[in-house]
């Protein structure tokens, strides 16, 4: 008979696994030493039972995201089975929710890539595919940490297969109700594209966040810092392009929806957006003369304005923002000098300019007075 794909979200089928039921065995499952994967060197490689795969087919064309209606190390175990007539390349822990749990984002291989898994019925022979811990009816289990690890794993797949890092070639267990997916898949892959009932990753799977991750790539501290501040769910959305080094050659940034996160080894990572971003972004960015960003935004301690500090190799400088007075940078020594005073709660208040030439030196003007700075002789004055 035709190895069939039955797992955990059969629950017709009664094979639906309770995490306290099977945590010994997945525990015991994972209990060996870690192997590193020879296809992706971020996965472990905890093979799934022998033989339960295809050695040939053909040709990987598309990658398929499922859920697991269940959890990782169960998971793992259940296609270790010597009764499991199913299986699938990859495993992704959705979230660490016990002390005796696997990381967040934790990868498992389970089916070498070459070979083709036992994991959507007429589909087997024609992709790869990916299990995420979690349930279809809760969002909260599709974790950023498991989109991400995720997401490198489909980019990886793709670039290595040569197909297109896109929606017809990166699908979910249901994408039969995709009209136009099914038409394209008919035509051009060279399956019945019907031929599965699954509803998986369902409803809530992010499928914008996921493609924008596949196509926009983030790394190491760009990539913690954006975790850090919320995410996807925070106030940057989504990435639009992949990380990039600056003009300068000395930092690394990506743009999102919502702003930017900016890194140096000495800054370290910050996020900037808003008018204060645009007016960072009209000086020159990092060329000008602020360098790069220091903090994320921040509210003033009078809850009227934001700001974010920046330094340009050593001299300070900052970008202040409010409703009715707009962005303005400061910075250098009439910086330090306005910072003295107390800031924006000093007397003279928010800045109403940048910096500007005057015949002495330079100056800014602000709400309550101006400060200017004297070449000749160095000294920083408010009239």
């Amino acid at each position: 008979m035709k190895p069939r794909t039955i797992l955990l979200k059969f629950r017709r089928n009664g094979l639906v696994m309770a995490k306290l039921g099977l945590l010994a065995i997945g525990l015991a499952a994972g209990a060996k030493s870690a192997q590193a994967s020879a296809d992706y060197g971020p996965a472990i490689w905890n093979p799934a039972y022998a033989g339960h795969w295809y050695t040939s087919g053909n040709g990987h064309k598309f990658h398929v995201c499922h859920d697991m209606e269940g959890y990782y190390l169960s998971t793992i175990s259940y296609f270790k089975q010597s009764g499991t007539q199913a299986s699938v390349h990859y495993c992704v822990n959705g979230m660490k929710d016990t002390t005796s749990d696997a990381p967040a984002g934790e990868l498992t291989q389970m089916v070498l890539e070459a070979n083709y898994a036992w994991h959507v019925l007429c589909w087997n022979t024609h992709c790869t595919g990916t299990e995420h811990e979690g349930f279809a009816s809760n969002p909260a289990w599709y974790t950023d940490l498991m989109y991400e690890t995720s997401t490198d794993l489909a980019r990886h797949i793709a670039q290595k297969f040569g197909f297109p890092q896109d929606r017809n070639h990166i699908v979910g267990h249901d994408e039969k109700k995709n009209a136009a997916w099914v038409a394209y898949a008919n035509a051009n892959l060279g399956i019945n594209a019907t031929c599965n009932t699954h509803t998986d990753p369902g409803p809530n799977w992010n499928w914008n966040h996921y493609m924008a991750l596949v196509r926009n790539i983030l790394g190491g501290s760009i990539r913690d810092h954006y975790n850090a501040i919320g995410g996807m769910n925070s106030f940057l959305g989504d990435p639009i392009i992949s990380e990039t080094g600056t003009p300068d050659g000395i930092g690394r940034y990506n743009h999102f929806q919502g702003g930017s996160i900016y890194w140096t080894p000495s800054t370290g990572a910050w996020s900037v957006r808003g008018s204060i971003r645009d007016k960072w972004q009209a000086l020159g960015w990092e060329t000008s003369v602020l360098g790069y960003p220091t903090t994320d935004e921040n509210t003033t301690p009078d809850g009227i304005g934001r700001y974010n500090h920046f330094n340009k190799n050593g001299t300070l400088g900052s970008i202040y923002w409010t409703p009715s007075l707009g962005a303005h940078e400061v910075h250098g020594n009439i910086r330090t000098f306005w910072a003295n005073q107390g800031w924006e709660t000093g007397p003279l208040g928010y800045p109403t300019s940048d910096e500007y030439a005057v015949a002495q030196g330079r100056r800014s003007n602000f709400e309550h007075g101006t400060v200017t700075w004297n070449s000749s002789n160095n000294q920083t004055t408010s009239p």
